[in-house]
């Protein structure tokens, strides 16, 4: 049984914890956060996940923390057992999940597996640390900001091999493992290239409440780093390592006027450990909060405008002569489904969320996938079956008939998923580097597995900054 601990107790730890809580060679032994209230919230979802019951696991200090003064004094002896007020017996869960604030006090606790999931630019420096003191480490993407951070994170990765995993879920998803059984199968023939479209919204909101998100030297970028970098992960799993790259950033929709010009055009180092402090009329530069006050001492700015791109645009060439066009905005309307085509010499391969597309020859148009039932091409398709459809050039029409249904896969939400757009192979990406570190199999989410993305994406920034 491995101790985990997760590190960041935003949204995205809530993936994490469902997946332990669903993991038998696991359990969740610390959450640390600088804000405590949200740690122990996540513990109680955990408890909740894990017995399928609703807990009040606070101890009576933390339980007079989180109440008004004036109804602290209420029904002590029932919080001094554990129980929630006007409750059962059965919802005493002695968890035993500790609560700290401080991640360094994680390096001298027993624990096996830290999850990292604070903001971009702690994850190399809590990952080394970690690493040094014997812990392995499972951390969100980005893997860094900064080729210079990556090379440090490379070199704690030599002294430690098999510790460390990068969370590239969308591997792990159904809709890519069917991708990657018919390119072997060969029902495309030879890649020849690729394109992939990420249209979400990211609006003034979403930035003013996180106080590290819209700054170069503490996100590392916006839309490409952030939102569509494992869309870039994926589109690179198929095509390899570009020889050539040329891209074009841009914020459209939430430009910084404050007659600073861009940073993208003046070449400023955006891991410099510096910062731009929003709202001041000349841009005022600051030191950078140390990262082991993970943000505790930050106010929320009050700014309408961020530093980093809300779109990206890139243009790629392989050795191989395949070519790729990616693109990128958080300018959207909507969270859209994420779009990913394969083009071969004998066909094409198309994800359009969870729906996935084949066009050839031999097949004509199959959907191989989906999380919907197939209905209104024709009404004779029942749900769940494999659609096949022909042009009839001579008629001028478009022919529907339906073929075997085993080769269209049903595919539901994952229980662990929280957005969907997020994608639902978190929990067999985390079960996967537990599983590995068990056995000593190398995990394929290693560092050198993220190495191709991660380069690619620092080039294209390279490109225009």
């Amino acid at each position: 049984m491995k101790k985990a601990a997760i590190i960041g107790c935003g949204g995205i730890s809530q993936v994490h914890l469902r997946a332990i809580a669903g993991m038998e060679e696991a359990e969740l032994a610390v959450l640390c956060d600088v804000d405590e209230e949200k740690a122990l919230r996540r513990r109680e979802e955990y408890l909740r996940e894990r017995t399928g019951e609703i807990v009040n696991d606070r101890s009576p200090a933390e339980e007079m923390d989180k109440k008004p003064k004036d109804t602290q004094e209420l029904n002590p002896e029932r919080k001094q057992a554990g129980m929630s007020e006007g409750g059962s017996d059965k919802h005493k869960v002695p968890s035993g999940i500790k609560i700290c604030t401080d991640w360094h006090e994680l390096c001298g606790m027993d624990i096996d597996v830290v999850h990292i999931c604070t903001p971009h630019y702690l994850h190399v420096p809590m990952a080394v640390e970690l690493m040094n003191a014997g812990k392995a480490v499972f951390m969100e993407k980005p893997c860094a900001v900064s080729t210079e951070q990556f090379e440090e994170l490379a070199a704690a990765d030599a002294r430690h091999p098999g510790k460390l995993g990068i969370c590239f879920q969308n591997r792990y998803n159904e809709t890519t493992r069917i991708i990657d059984k018919t390119i072997a199968e060969g029902r495309i023939g030879k890649v020849t290239g690729g394109r992939a479209f990420v249209t979400w919204r990211r609006d003034e909101d979403y930035y003013r409440c996180s106080a590290w998100k819209g700054r170069l030297a503490t996100e590392g970028g916006g839309a490409l780093i952030n939102q569509s970098i494992h869309t870039l992960d994926l589109l690179l799993r198929y095509l390899g390592e570009p020889v050539e790259i040329k891209a074009t950033l841009a914020n459209h929709h939430l430009q910084r006027n404050t007659g600073c010009g861009s940073d993208y055009e003046n070449g400023r180092d955006h891991v410099s450990g510096a910062k731009i402090v929003f709202g001041a009329a000349d841009c005022v530069l600051e030191d950078v909060c140390p990262e082991d006050t993970h943000n505790k001492h930050e106010e929320k700015p009050d700014f309408d405008r961020i530093e980093v791109e809300d779109t990206v645009e890139a243009w790629m060439e392989f050795e191989n002569g395949a070519r790729a066009c990616f693109y990128a905005s958080t300018g959207y309307a909507a969270d859209a489904p994420v779009i990913l085509e394969l083009q071969g010499d004998k066909g094409r391969i198309s994800m359009n969320g969870s729906t996935v597309f084949l066009e050839n020859e031999e097949d004509g148009f199959l959907i191989l996938a989906s999380d919907i039932p197939v209905k209104g091409v024709a009404e004779n398709l029942q749900a769940g079956s494999t659609a096949q459809i022909a042009s009839d050039k001579s008629a001028g029409v478009i022919r529907v008939r339906q073929t075997k249904g085993e080769d269209c896969q049903q595919i539901g939400q994952h229980p662990c998923t929280i957005k969907d757009y997020w994608g639902s192979g978190h929990k067999a990406c985390i079960e996967d580097f537990y599983r590995c570190l068990t056995t000593g199999d190398p995990f394929p989410v290693n560092l050198k597995g993220a190495e191709n993305s991660f380069r690619t994406m620092m080039k294209i920034y390279a490109y225009r900054r």
